[in-house]
């Protein structure tokens, strides 16, 4: 670590720096400050972990120090020396960071004892920061100008309710415990009984060894060393991680412990196929078809034709394409409805249900629901429902609530008043949606420019796509393409 003392008094500087050089491991650099001014202007050439600081110095003093340090967005730990047992220092001190309050004379075993709590600290910090520069990294795929040496893995990690009982270990919740001995360890995402995280070669021969382990459903990645690929591996490790319900044939789809590894060697996957069927099964909730439903979400998760490897990924990409579409759709039923909701947890969390089976029936549930909800609706106005269906033919084409209203005989301002009472969202903004999905699903199949997805459809300027494109996801076309090409 890099420590600053300030102090006012040198005696007091050389006193603690001694202590320090004859009593904590390792090696640090420590440097002088004799006052507050002195302290801030170092800590900006070289940003110290730690600072000690007294808390009366002439000019600015130690609470001042501190009250500044606060509003930095790295702060170094600070530890506060006082010849003053006064309540009000002791507040100031704390309510302003410091990590401890130590009085004059200092006493070896006293400040050694902060130096090791703020050591300790430093390295949460650290690892924090790292932590969520590298969920950055997943979300929008820039490096940041951070590196991890050599190989790495990136595993996900489902934890079995039972894991006490059977192994008499740590709470699963805490994902640094659980992974106690393998390193270098960075947390990429917690839920309960759930987490994903980067692992070296060591770490995945330390699990593959561990008991532990024989009670989770472990996938995990192929090897990697670029951290712009981050999202790529984290994905692979979750598709890895949905092997665990294809690895008995037998068990009907139930969920199966183990350690599964990703090999893309053998994949080969129609994902156009998934979209068509996938597009079905949402024509069949918006117009309200429970068969229709049944029919193409038996087809949907139909895993029978493929290899074991692959089955993970094409589960993987339905749920992928379940959790952000399916939920969000219908959003304006489940805001209010605690049903909806578990349900949606249930969907969006695969990776806890028991067997395929199971989850089938979150969505199979949810949609049902939905549809029942949409049809109690619709009964009163069936001219909304030929509506949908009309936006969902035509979207490509030159179409307006003009357009739709005639086509379904209803009267414009009537249409527009109901439409907007029913779909909950106003025409206009339904097929701009719409459009919107429509084209994430033309890109994501890699073959297409930004100009020709935007014709087909509907979008005839590319500028109004792409600026209202980025308005809604965040990212223009083009990085978005990039984000989620399918591999």
């Amino acid at each position: 670590m890099t420590i600053i003392i300030a102090d006012d008094d040198k005696l007091i500087r050389a006193g603690i720096k001694k202590i320090i050089q004859d009593n904590l491991e390792g090696e640090h650099e420590i440097i002088d400050a004799q006052n507050g001014e002195k302290a801030i202007e170092l800590c900006r050439k070289i940003r110290p972990q730690v600072i000690i600081t007294d808390i009366q110095m002439p000019g600015m003093t130690g609470v001042e120090l501190m009250q500044q340090i606060s509003q930095w967005e790295h702060r170094p730990s600070i530890i506060v020396l006082s010849g003053f047992n006064d309540f009000n220092y002791t507040k100031s001190a704390l309510t302003s960071g410091a990590i401890d309050y130590i009085l004059k004379p200092v006493d070896t075993n006293e400040i050694i004892s902060a130096l090791r709590r703020a050591m300790a600290c430093v390295e949460k910090t650290e690892k924090d920061f790292k932590e969520k520069t590298l969920r950055k990294i997943i979300q929008d795929g820039h490096s940041e100008g951070i590196t991890i040496e050599g190989d790495f893995f990136c595993v996900c990690v489902s934890v079995a309710e039972n894991v006490r009982e059977k192994q008499g270990r740590i709470p699963p919740e805490s994902a640094e415990d659980f992974f106690t001995g393998i390193t270098p360890l960075y947390i990429l995402e917690r839920r309960k009984n759930f987490f994903i995280a980067l692992l070296e070669q060591n770490g995945i021969e330390r699990m593959e060894s561990d008991a532990l382990f024989e009670c989770c459903a472990v996938g995990v990645s192929e090897k990697c060393q670029n951290l712009s690929e981050l999202r790529k591996i984290s994905a692979q490790a979750y598709s890895a991680l949905l092997e665990a319900f294809f690895a008995d044939d037998n068990s009907g789809g139930k969920k199966v412990n183990g350690i599964y590894r990703y090999d893309s060697s053998s994949l080969d996957m129609d994902f156009n196929e998934i979209d068509r069927l996938y597009e079905k099964f949402i024509a069949a909730i918006d117009t309200t078809s429970y068969d229709g439903i049944q029919k193409f979400l038996n087809a949907l998760l139909d895993f029978g034709n493929l290899e074991k490897n692959a089955r993970g990924e094409k589960l993987y990409y339905i749920h992928d394409k379940i959790a952000r579409d399916l939920v969000k759709r219908y959003a304006q039923f489940q805001e209010t409805d605690s049903y909806l909701y578990t349900k949606s947890l249930m969907i969006e969390n695969v990776h806890r249900a028991n067997s395929l089976d199971d989850w089938k029936k979150s969505i199979s549930d949810y949609a049902f629901y939905v549809t029942s909800l949409l049809r109690n609706k619709q009964e009163k106005y069936p001219f909304i429902t030929k509506a949908v269906l009309y936006i969902q033919k035509h979207f490509s084409e030159k179409i307006s609530m003009t357009t739709v209203a005639n086509e379904v005989n209803s009267n414009y301002t009537w249409f527009s008043e109901k439409f907007k009472e029913q779909v909950g969202m106003n025409f206009n903004d339904y097929l701009k949606n719409y459009r919107l999905e429509q084209a994430k699903a033309l890109m994501e199949k890699g073959i297409y420019r930004v100009y020709e997805v935007s014709e087909k459809v509907g979008f005839k300027d590319v500028k109004y796509f792409m600026k209202i494109f980025h308005e809604a996801n965040g990212m223009s076309p083009g990085k978005w393409m990039q984000l989620h090409e399918k591999k």
